[in-house]
């Protein structure tokens, strides 16, 4: 059975673990789909529905991501996929942030605000703009070894960016250079053809250069007015993700750590990077027990993913992080009086 992962529902703020927003599967699951891949079979492996996905607020782990990204590779065998996928990626793929960066004053502008609200869509990497002469850099970092998801996560980054470029251009230009940690896959005309230049492999960074004659076009929805008013939401929400009660950072850790088993207040504590001792004092004087919370997070989640996902009782069981479906059904039984199996079955009937 595929490794599933809990989805973390929270503001793309500070996060125990690194995450990457739940839409951004569903643009991978739709490349895959043209590619001959199940997306079902990419929902099943994070435990999660297209409709589930698709809410703003929904991330999903960057190890689980990745995992995504690998179980497609392995399937399709094209070196050149990454750059597939990338072709569906608009500025509207960002939500707010790519709103904000449509109606900046040029592409350097887009790009610059695209780098400061990033986090919005995944804390996995930093994002950042170099102004280097006659070129802008669009460098890309983010920690890890390079696994076969890593490396062609970071492609499909990369050629995100040069989709964007265009975009904001408004033509198929090339790109100056294109850089990448990893080594040079076995077949590079596709990258060739994407980029307009042969990307180079075993580099220092992963970074994206564009003639800054092209990023310091006018960008064709350019408005004043609306730019302004566009970051002011964006930066209220910068400072608003920030603030978050222990309570929820509490719950949305508990979520994250779910697939791998029952979550531990020691383990929690350490990925808030707080002592035991710190987060039992902040749960006591918030009135909260943490075995409780545990146990409610478990009860909500079970039902959604039976009643509302028709996850099977199986990856149920799993991505609560139960280690027998026997003990999951005596679990949800004593929840909701019926057997987990008999639930979904009304669910479905009532839908």
């Amino acid at each position: 059975m595929p490794r599933s992962a809990e989805p973390v529902l929270r503001p793309a703020g500070s996060r125990p673990r690194p995450t990457i927003r739940g839409q951004f599967v569903l643009g991978l699951a739709a490349a895959a789909g043209q590619a001959g891949v199940q997306p079902q079979t990419l929902f099943r492996q994070v435990g999660l529905s297209a409709e589930a996905l698709s809410e703003e607020e929904v991330f999903v782990d960057l190890e689980a991501y990745l995992g995504l990204w690998e179980t497609v590779m392995r399937a399709v065998r094209d070196p050149g996929f990454p750059l597939s996928y990338a072709r569906g990626i608009q500025f509207e793929s960002f939500g707010l942030v790519g709103f904000a960066a449509l109606t900046s004053r040029d592409g350097i502008e887009a790009a610059q605000r695209m780098a400061r609200y990033q986090r919005f869509s995944s804390d996995s990497g930093r994002l950042s703009v170099e102004e280097r002469g006659p070129t802008i850099r669009l460098r890309w970092d983010r920690p890890g070894g390079l696994t076969l998801g890593m490396r062609v996560a970071n492609e499909a980054v990369l050629a995100e960016a040069m989709m964007l470029v265009r975009s904001s251009a408004g033509t198929e230009i090339a790109a100056a250079a294109v850089h990448f940690r990893h080594a040079a896959p076995p077949e590079l005309s596709a990258h060739r053809k994407f980029f307009g230049v042969v990307p180079r492999f075993d580099e220092r960074e992963n970074a994206l250069d564009v003639p800054r004659t092209v990023m310091s076009r006018p960008m064709p929805l350019a408005h004043a007015a609306l730019s302004r008013h566009l970051t002011d939401q964006a930066e209220r929400r910068l400072l608003s993700s920030e603030d978050r009660g222990i309570v929820e950072r509490v719950e949305q850790a508990a979520l994250a750590e779910l697939p791998s088993g029952t979550p531990s207040m020691p383990a929690i504590a350490r990925s808030l990077r707080m002592s035991e001792r710190q987060l039992r004092r902040e749960l006591d004087s918030a009135g909260v027990g943490f075995r409780s919370m545990v146990e409610d997070l478990r009860r909500k989640r079970a039902a959604v993913l039976l009643g509302e996902e028709a996850a099977s009782v199986v990856d149920t069981a799993f991505v609560l992080g139960f280690s027998e479906v026997s003990a999951f059904s005596r679990a949800f039984k004593r929840w909701f009086g019926v057997a987990p199996a008999e639930y979904r079955q009304r669910a479905r009937q009532t839908r």
